[in-house]
């Protein structure tokens, strides 16, 4: 099989004075994600000032004394770039 190739792989995680938007390192990476700007996605405004709002009344629903993250379903599953059995 396959893995398909992406431009881009990005995760989307409220964390206050962020974008709320991730690039999703390689796996030969040390590092897990790093932060990407708004402008360098092109977002529109009317898109930038929706995840500004989330992260926003996100962060002062739960407070710091949670952590969530959003991973949608993949088909197959893969963990790490590897298919999941």
């Amino acid at each position: 099989m396959v893995m398909k190739e992406y431009k881009m792989k990005l995760r989307v995680m409220a964390d206050v004075h962020s974008s709320g938007i991730w690039e999703i390192a390689p796996v030969s990476s040390r590092e897990r994600h790093t932060m990407i700007d708004y402008e360098e996605l092109g977002l529109p405004q009317e898109l930038v000032d929706t995840f500004s709002d989330w992260i926003e009344s996100y962060w002062l629903f739960l407070g710091n004394d949670y952590y969530v993250e959003f991973e949608a379903e993949t088909d197959p599953p893969t963990r790490g770039g590897e298919e999941i059995p």
